[in-house]
């Protein structure tokens, strides 16, 4: 699953990524940037999600990056998950 992103001013930007709490849910996540051409991996651990309150999820932060000025997107994948991958929104916060 990919969400496609454009970045007017390159810079620092933390990555968000909401999770909703499901059964079966994979304790791990993977997530790929691309930007400038290149491809930056992590792997986040959506199997400590703790939803709190009356949501249905989390927004989990997923690290920063340097993204480049223009066209990248937020890869999600499946790559060494032990149940199922759900992810329902991505958000890119600039640094200041």
């Amino acid at each position: 699953m990919k969400f496609g992103f454009s970045v007017a001013d390159a810079g620092m930007y933390a990555l968000y990524v909401y999770v909703p709490k499901i059964q079966g849910a994979s304790a791990v996540t993977s997530v790929s940037v691309m930007t400038g051409g290149k491809s930056l991996e992590t792997a986040m651990p959506t199997g400590k999600l703790q939803v709190e309150g009356q949501t249905s999820g989390e927004w989990m932060e997923c690290g920063k990056y340097k993204l480049e000025k223009g066209e990248g997107y937020v890869g999600i994948g499946n790559k060494g998950a032990d149940g199922k991958v759900v992810v329902d929104a991505v958000l890119l916060v600039r640094e200041k």
